[in-house]
């Protein structure tokens, strides 16, 4: 049987004002793997439980659940305030099925991204992502590893100079620049930043060095060494899609797992 949320409303996205989603969500799960994996937050308000990252295909993705929101109560009781992901993720084993799961709020943009990354134990000291274009209200399908994604950047040191040492404009006839996510072909920081991205997204990613180009720099780019480098990237296509509202099912690709 299918998972099904109780109330039909939609979770608030993983990059809005914290103060500004407070709505709650309550969803029932049938299956034994719900699809979602949880981690420990800290936040203005203590420590929390929120959802880092969902698998692709499982009954969490089909309702809707997305990587960034908080989980505060499961079968109607409330979380503890001293609760940890590890006790919530057993809990949840043991309970019997259907369990039905509360969502409320949702972590910042940079946030979400960042714990997105330490669920891929990932690197993320001094990583940080704002939101300079929001997704489209009718976003249906969101960047995720495998994808075949065509991006507008434009990479320029994040010192006094501002210099631009590289863009997609500046490559080949200036048309965006296509990769497949998740097989390292762009500095790390770069790639962790446009996970999870609605096509017409805008996102600005700035990337300590380790992320970025390293001790040694890119002499071929100009850049120096140990440099921090800020990134502009807008997504344009995701599996040669550019309607924000086409759903992953009806692009005609495999669903794959995010790991």
């Amino acid at each position: 049987r299918a998972a099904r949320a109780d109330d039909g409303g939609a979770l608030p996205d993983a990059g809005a004002p914290r103060d500004a989603t407070r709505e709650r969500r309550t969803v029932s799960f049938s299956a034994r793997s719900l699809g979602l994996a949880l981690a420990d937050v800290d936040t203005a308000d203590g420590a929390r439980v929120a959802v880092s990252r969902i698998v692709p295909g499982s009954e969490a993705e089909r309702t809707g659940v997305r990587a960034g929101v908080f989980l505060t109560a499961i079968g109607g009781e409330q979380l503890a305030p001293t609760v940890r992901a590890e006790d919530v993720r057993a809990t949840i084993a043991r309970a019997p099925r259907p369990v039905a799961l509360t969502f409320a709020g949702a972590l910042g943009a940079d946030e979400a991204v960042g714990l997105a990354a330490k669920a891929r134990r990932a690197e993320t000291e001094r990583f940080k992502l704002e939101r300079t274009r929001e997704p489209a209200p009718n976003c249906a399908i969101r960047s995720r590893k495998g994808d075949t994604i065509e991006i507008e950047y434009e990479t320029r040191l994040a010192d006094a100079t501002q210099r631009v040492i590289d863009s997609s404009f500046m490559r080949g006839i200036g048309a965006p620049f296509a990769l497949q996510l998740g097989n390292g072909d762009v500095p790390r920081a770069l790639e962790l930043g446009i996970y999870d991205m609605c096509i017409g997204e805008a996102r600005r990613i700035v990337a300590p060095p380790r992320l970025a180009y390293g001790l040694a720099g890119n002499r071929a780019l100009g850049v120096p060494p140990n440099a921090t480098i800020v990134f502009d990237v807008t997504m344009s296509a995701i599996n040669f899609q550019t309607d924000p509202a086409t759903r992953r099912e009806d692009t005609g690709m495999a669903l794959t797992p995010w790991e």
